[in-house]
């Protein structure tokens, strides 16, 4: 239920963005269905659209993984167990002309 309800959410949020622009997508969730899942179904109903921004780390003073996030298939994750806060899952990415 809460995927389904995110995924919508984030399906119009990309009508927001103007093309060029970058959106970042995130959730207190530890459930794949609510984070990386949610992402994949719209990198393919927005195929060439919607890009996961994968220079992200360049564009941070520090890397997610020295805070002791997790990389995952589309972005990252902070785990309360490993890194003392959390949960957190976020995914930038990068829009285009749709």
């Amino acid at each position: 239920q809460n995927a389904k309800r995110q995924q919508d959410i984030l399906m119009q949020a990309i009508h927001a963005v103007r093309p060029g622009g970058r959106l970042l997508y995130s959730t207190c969730s530890i459930s794949p269905l609510e984070n990386d899942d949610v992402i994949e179904k719209l990198l393919k109903k927005r195929a060439g659209v919607v890009q996961v921004h994968e220079e992200m780390e360049s564009m941070l003073s520090v890397s997610p993984k020295a805070l002791g996030a997790t990389r995952t298939k589309y972005g990252w994750m902070f785990w309360p167990d490993v890194c003392g806060y959390g949960p957190l899952y976020f995914s930038l990415m990068q829009v285009g002309e749709s």
